[in-house]
């Protein structure tokens, strides 16, 4: 009798045991296998870009005329790298103002479109800004009703969008030197090294030009004895007084990417 008890005692635990076991494989078929499936397909795969890449290659480099922070949910910020990358040679003069020059919103439109893809619409509004070059009489002034973006007090000319020179020989150059890209699912972030140089030279024989450096707005380097060249950079590189700035970019319905956004780190 005592036997018979102890087997019936040990074929109810078996059962217990296979129960719980199978009611365990339900619960995580059903439920946690899923969120474990998810967690697999929610993680973000990241790729490291070489630099000679066509994908990197193919990527707009906005760093030639966008020195400060932009955001596709700030629309102002677009329009500033919009209408900072229009070339000089489509500024327009106007016939009784040899001080401005301005351009049309249809040259804006080409130029947003060619920087963030056809995806992203251009939304016009009244706005006025600084020139990229620094100097406070050069101002970009949009008003709707004109239809036309004017640059008063224009006394400077651009080359290639990041090279200005004024009548009384500054200049001023953007520096940029990506040294990573990261691709993750739809974007691509790129790091650069980014400087703006402020080399004076005078007009006047016999006085010696001097050189300012700025990394976003402070002044790392300045020498009343040299101008800015190669090996100053490369110097203030390499004790890492030049600040980091990422665009990320992100893939449209075209294939390509477009940059949206742009922030100092």
């Amino acid at each position: 009798m005592e036997k018979k008890n102890t087997g019936l005692i040990v074929t109810i635990i078996l059962l217990i045991v296979i129960v719980l076991g199978l009611g365990g494989y339900i619960v995580y078929d059903k439920f946690l296998k899923d969120t474990e499936d998810n967690k697999e397909t929610t993680e973000v795969k990241e790729e490291i870009l070489a630099l000679d890449s066509e994908e990197v290659k193919g990527l707009t480099d906005v760093t030639k005329f966008s020195y400060f922070d932009f955001d596709i949910n700030n629309n102002e910020s677009l329009l500033k790298v919009a209408a900072y990358s229009v070339d000089e040679e489509e500024y327009l003069s106007y016939e009784n103002d040899s001080e401005s020059k301005y351009f049309t919103t249809e040259i804006l439109k080409k130029h947003f479109d060619q920087l963030f893809g056809s995806d992203r619409a251009l939304i016009l509004s009244d706005i006025s800004f600084k020139s990229t070059c620094g100097y406070d009489n050069i101002e970009f002034v949009y008003e709707k009703d004109s239809s036309i973006f004017k640059i008063e007090n224009y006394s400077m000319f651009e080359l290639e969008n990041n090279y200005c020179e004024l009548s009384n020989g500054a200049f001023k150059i953007n520096y940029s030197e990506i040294y990573k890209a990261i691709k993750k699912d739809d974007t691509i972030e790129v790091y650069a090294y980014l400087a703006k140089i402020r080399d004076l030279r005078s007009t006047f024989n016999g006085t010696a030009p001097y050189c300012y450096i700025y990394s976003n707005e402070d002044i790392i380097f300045s020498s009343e004895s040299s101008s800015c060249k190669a090996d100053v950079m490369m110097n203030l590189k390499n004790e890492n007084k030049i600040e980091t700035y990422k665009v990320t970019y992100q893939k449209q319905s075209d294939g390509k990417y477009y940059p949206i956004k742009g922030e100092w780190q």
